[in-house]
């Protein structure tokens, strides 16, 4: 069964099945560690069936990136309004910085506002927000 979230947190993420975000231009499969073989499989194919019904404004060769919890890359972090996490604060702001700058150079989005968000069909894919420059606040 699926069920769309729209506003979803990292406590969305449920670590006994498979969750699938769409972030517009690519497409994620997380893996929760308690998934089983088949619910990662059934997953997958759901996945390939998103995108095979994804409007004819969009893209159809966007990528899929299948992800295990645990092992999140910045860029998926950065989807989420507050990711809680145990590493070095100081060098993940400083990696989110980062990888907001290349996602941004990449998108050549200009945000209009400190705080603008894109939307698509509906639902917000992308925000903008700066960080601080002072990590010590």
């Amino acid at each position: 069964m699926v069920d769309e979230i729209l506003s979803f947190s990292q406590e969305s993420l449920d670590p006994s099945d498979v969750m699938l975000l769409d972030g517009y231009y690519e497409i994620y499969a997380w893996i929760g560690t308690g998934a089983t073989e088949k619910e990662v499989t059934m997953s997958i194919e759901t996945a390939k069936e998103y995108i095979s019904l994804l409007p004819d404004d969009r893209i159809k060769n966007i990528p899929l990136h299948v992800i295990r919890q645990g092992e999140e890359p910045i860029i998926f972090k950065g989807f989420f309004r507050e990711w809680k996490t145990h590493a070095n604060l100081a060098e993940e702001i400083d990696a989110m910085r980062q990888a907001r700058k290349e996602y941004i150079e990449a998108q050549r989005f200009e945000p209009a506002s400190p705080l603008q968000a894109e939307f698509f069909n509906g639902n917000v894919v992308f925000i903008y927000i700066p960080l601080p420059l002072d990590t010590s606040v």
